[in-house]
């Protein structure tokens, strides 16, 4: 099966942001999107690429099998759209079902070829992307969202590694900056405290965000390079729900399975400055062959 250098598959596009960074890359994409309600403003927003052939935008939605299946979308809140109805009602919104043509990854590769870097959106569902994902069908980059379950995050990063990627990142997908935990500070424990008072922790939490934003645009001004001497993407600098810069374009250095096993266990115990998990941020796990 063909590899294809200059291809780019954005597995769920959303609003089409990560789309035009990539096409703005000169890569040509393959774009999937289950939403049936985000289509026609993906189709005005490009017009231009489609009928140009630069974007192939379909509307389908990822499973083991070709058939159809049940797809949940959240009201008001798109980038919680799931084939788990739980996740599309999250924090009590509401969701619905809608009936959606299914394609497995393996249908994609055989009619369009495998792309240079894979990007997985799928809240949960990866793992029917991965079954069909061979050493010889690995694109060089992959990335997707990292389970909060241990069991699960590590099914991936065992998979990832059988079928050869070697190097690993696991981004913030709110700052795009990579995750590197250390021990709880004493600031560390006071945010934790500071929980218990809602009120007073959401005006902490409002002045430590302006700061740490503030303190990144001066360490990071230009984006800075990364581990192979290319200049990065700047922190911050992709809209939120994006998911942002790809491959050696990504922020800090490659790390071995090993270590980014330590890292996603002990920023999922809370042990860190970081404290507890929660849903305002989520991460994103960038593998390399």
């Amino acid at each position: 099966m063909q590899k294809h250098v200059d291809l780019v598959y954005d597995i769920g596009a959303n609003n089409g942001d990560d789309t035009a960074h990539y096409l703005s890359k000169d890569f040509r994409v393959v774009a999937v999107e289950a939403d049936p309600t985000l289509m026609p403003r993906l189709r005005e927003r490009f017009a231009v690429e489609i009928a140009s052939g630069a974007l192939t935008l379909l509307n389908v939605a990822l499973a083991a099998t070709r058939g159809s299946a049940q797809f949940w979308i959240c009201e008001g809140y798109s980038l919680w759209n799931s084939f788990d109805r739980e996740i599309a009602s999250r924090d009590g919104r509401k969701s619905y079902a809608v009936e959606l043509e299914c394609w497995p990854l393996r249908d994609l590769f055989a009619k369009f070829g495998v792309p240079h870097y894979l990007k997985l959106s799928l809240h949960g569902h990866e793992h029917f992307c991965l079954v069909d994902i061979t050493r010889e069908t690995a694109p060089s980059y992959l990335s997707l969202e990292l389970p909060r379950e241990l069991a699960q995050s590590e099914e991936i990063l065992t998979r990832l590694s059988n079928l050869g990627y070697g190097g690993f990142k696991i981004i913030d997908q709110t700052t795009q900056i990579q995750l590197l935990n250390s021990p709880p500070t004493t600031k560390g424990r006071l945010k934790r405290a500071l929980k218990r008072i809602p009120v007073a922790y959401r005006g902490c939490e409002a002045v430590c965000d302006w700061a740490g934003r503030l303190t990144r645009s001066r360490e990071h001004p230009a984006g800075g390079t990364n581990s192979s001497g290319q200049e990065s993407a700047a922190p911050g600098s992709f809209p939120v729900g994006s998911s942002g810069p790809f491959g050696e374009q990504t922020h800090g250095a490659w790390r071995s399975i090993d270590e980014v096993r330590r890292d996603w266990k002990m920023f999922l115990s809370g042990d860190t400055d970081l404290g507890l998990p929660n849903l305002s941020i989520w991460h994103d796990l960038h593998a390399k062959m």
